[in-house]
């Protein structure tokens, strides 16, 4: 196996909902993504062009845009972006621009629709309809592990709230974990 595959393997490891597929399946998905550089503020994709691919995060800030211009989200390392658009009919729903110099790997749209229809914990993370199917009897009977990824994210209970408001935002995430020691002692999340 290459280096290259290698890495990418190590970085798929990390992410949900890649961190769920087999080893072996890592590393052939790993073989499939494109590495692509962009410079700070090159135009990534418009609203509305064909998108080649899922976009994954390894390194710098994306900023995505709704066709009217307003900001939906800055997204840092281990993010994605492009979904929306390729579960719908493969055009972008937004656009895209890099924030700064990043380290982008697409991932080629074929291989991601396959990766739907093979993988329901990867059709699962990327069906934003999802809550609409579920029955609440079904909801009840659902292992929590269903529920949750596999590596929640936690803080400290000395963590300033800046910085665990960042940790939130850069994995988009919606709540952590607060710990003492290895003890959970609460839950943090943006007032609603």
């Amino acid at each position: 196996m290459n280096t290259q595959v290698t890495v990418t393997a190590e970085f798929l490891s990390l992410l949900h909902p890649y961190d769920s597929l087999a080893s072996e399946a890592r590393s052939e998905l790993a073989a499939r993504l494109v590495p692509t550089e962009v410079t700070k503020g090159q135009q990534i994709y418009s609203a509305g062009d064909a998108l080649d691919g899922i976009y994954l995060i390894a390194s710098g800030e994306v900023e995505v845009r709704e066709p009217n211009g307003s900001l939906v989200s800055i997204l840092g390392p281990r993010n994605s972006f492009g979904e929306r658009g390729l579960m719908r009919d493969g055009l972008a729903a937004t656009s895209a621009q890099a924030v700064s110099d990043s380290l982008l790997y697409v991932l080629p749209s074929d291989v991601f629709q396959k990766l739907l229809h093979e993988s329901a914990d990867f059709a699962r993370f990327f069906n934003r309809s999802r809550g609409s199917n579920v029955s609440v009897d079904t909801l009840y009977t659902l292992p929590v592990s269903e529920l949750m990824t596999s590596d929640p994210m936690t803080c400290g209970t000395e963590t300033e709230l800046i910085a665990a408001a960042r940790a939130m935002r850069d994995r988009s995430i919606s709540c952590l974990v607060v710990v003492e020691g290895r003890r959970p002692v609460g839950i943090l999340r943006p007032r609603t």
